[in-house]
């Protein structure tokens, strides 16, 4: 027994003094939380008619908040279950899909999302991803948190996009898909993301989407281009197929009032028409109506002049002495094409010179 002590002892001094001999000058300590980088946390997806893209940012930072050095590779793990028999309440469980190198050795300071596209999902299944980070062997950080999706064969495009100009607005309406990308009925409840695009800038998601199959855009200039199309989603997950796209400048259709005050005078240039101008911001300018003295309609009015917003009065020249005729004004806006108000209150001439 004694025996057997002594040479533990042995193998144990030896051992240690091979191990200082070994290691050479001594060095702190490196806890591995200090390499290890904190877990990706903006992991998103999205569908399209054909696959999924997910994206993320590379981590910068360490669990204890030190600066990573190059990122080596990420993983993407995923699950995949039948709808069929999917257990809702089991542990999900992922085997890794694909390793995406980190290729520049800054990755993890350039902040450019990374991204993974798939495609041939399979529909009637729930699909599970998740993102790891990997610095080198056996130096990887926790999983991100996942997210899922179930994938069905894609709805089709809603029919019959149509829109309205209008005043400081743009009025949507279309007609839900007929079936689905296999040509079978839509037995689910939809729903519809409308797109748009200003100026011809790529199309962006408008509001939240709606059930309905109409849509009215009040966040829109007046004389300014947009696009737009629509797709269908179900209200189970999915996405659709864009409808085909419209094209549509809103504009101003508000008329300026009817000018007031109308008087008029005769002078050796002619008839003078005086009116008080309409307090509007976008006043072009006026038009100038007469009609004959034994015409009984407001349909009689013809058009004799026209002055621009600075004027304020107009001569005509044109009555005969001894004519008696009815005069009005309308007023017009800067819009193209202008808006006309409602006639002004007419006033009577009898010609004397």
């Amino acid at each position: 027994m004694k025996l057997k002590i002594v040479v533990t002892w042995v193998i144990l001094v030896f051992a240690g003094g091979a191990l200082l001999v070994a290691c050479g000058k001594k060095t702190a300590l490196v806890p591995p939380q200090a390499i290890i980088p904190v877990p990706i946390s903006d992991l998103a997806y999205l569908l399209d008619e054909n696959g999924v893209t997910l994206s993320w940012l590379p981590p910068i930072l360490s669990e204890q908040g030190e600066r990573l050095p190059a990122i080596d590779k990420f993983l993407v793990e995923r699950a995949v279950y039948d709808l069929s028999d999917f257990c809702e309440n089991c542990p999900v469980r992922y085997t890794e899909l694909v390793s995406i190198a980190g290729d520049q050795p800054d990755v993890a300071r350039s902040q450019q999302k990374i991204t993974y596209r798939e495609e041939s999902l399979r529909p009637g299944h729930i699909y599970f991803y998740r993102v790891k980070t990997e610095l080198g062997w056996r130096v990887g950080s926790r999983p991100s948190e996942p997210v899922s999706f179930r994938w069905q064969v894609v709805v089709g495009a809603p029919v019959e996009l149509r829109s309205l100009a209008g005043d400081q607005q743009v009025s949507l309406s279309w007609q839900p898909p007929l079936g689905d990308l296999n040509g079978a009925p839509l037995e689910d409840e939809l729903h519809y993301q409308v797109y748009r695009s200003v100026a011809g800038g790529n199309f962006m998601p408008l509001g939240s989407p709606v059930t309905a199959p109409d849509y009215l855009d009040q966040s829109v200039k007046n004389g300014s281009s947009y696009r737009y199309k629509v797709r269908a989603a179900r209200l189970s997950g999915g996405t659709g197929v864009f409808s085909d796209m419209v094209t549509v400048v809103p504009r101003d259709l508000t008329p300026p009032p009817a000018p007031q005050g109308l008087s008029v005078i005769s002078t050796p240039e002619g008839s003078r028409v005086f009116w008080e101008a309409p307090a509007v911001a976008d006043l072009g300018g006026y038009l100038i109506l007469r009609r004959a003295g034994d015409s009984e309609s407001d349909h009689d009015f013809k058009v004799i002049g026209r002055v621009d917003a600075s004027l304020t009065s107009f001569i005509d020249r044109t009555l005969e002495d001894h004519e008696t005729c009815y005069y009005a004004v309308k007023a017009f806006d800067s819009a193209s094409p202008a808006n006309e108000s409602a006639l002004s209150d007419e006033i009577k001439m009898k010609r004397n010179r």
